[in-house]
C-alpha cells in the first residue's frame, strides 16, 4: 500500500467527473506548510464510489493499493474492494464471487489500482482505475 501522507488534513477544493473518458480530477489544498494545491488525477476508471460529499470535505488519509499488496480475505484491500462493487462488508461467502475474484486479479496483474480516501469530515472516495497519480498545481 502507497500512503499519501502529505494529504492528511488536506481539503478537497474540487471534483471533477469526465464520464465519457472515465476520468476524475480532485484537487486539494495541503493543510500542511507550504500549503501547496494539488491534484489527483484518475484515469481509466473502471468503478467509482462518492459518499458524502460536500463543500469543505477534508482527507484523513489517502491510501493506493496494487500488485504488491495483500489480497488476502482479510486485507484492507480485499475489504475496501468489495464494499466499492457490493456497498456492503465482505463476509467468506464473497469470496467465491467470480466477479469479485477478477477484479482483485485485475489488480494483482497491475492492470487496476484501487484508491482509498478516508476522510475527517465529508466524501469518502474509492475508486478502481487504470492509473492514479499525484500532481503539483500552479497557483
Amino acid at each position: 500500500m502507497k500512503n499519501l501522507n502529505l494529504l492528511v488534513e488536506s481539503a478537497i477544493t474540487a471534483l471533477h467527473f469526465d464520464g465519457v473518458n472515465r476520468e476524475m480530477i480532485i484537487d486539494v489544498r495541503c493543510a500542511w506548510e507550504p500549503k501547496e494545491r494539488r491534484r489527483l488525477v484518475v484515469k481509466g476508471i473502471d468503478d467509482l464510489l462518492i459518499d458524502d460529499m460536500r463543500p469543505g470535505s477534508i482527507i484523513d488519509r489517502v491510501s493506493l493499493y496494487g500488485k504488491e499488496d495483500s489480497m488476502d480475505d482479510t486485507s484492507e484491500c480485499a475489504s475496501s474492494l468489495f464494499f466499492l462493487m457490493q456497498k456492503r462488508e465482505l463476509n467468506a461467502t464473497d469470496l467465491e464471487w467470480p466477479a469479485f475474484k477478477d477484479k482483485r486479479s485485475l489488480i494483482q496483474e497491475d492492470s487496476l489500482t484501487l484508491m482509498v480516501i478516508e476522510p475527517v469530515f465529508g466524501a469518502s472516495i474509492i475508486a478502481l482505475a487504470e492509473s492514479i497519480r499525484l500532481e503539483a498545481m500552479s497557483d
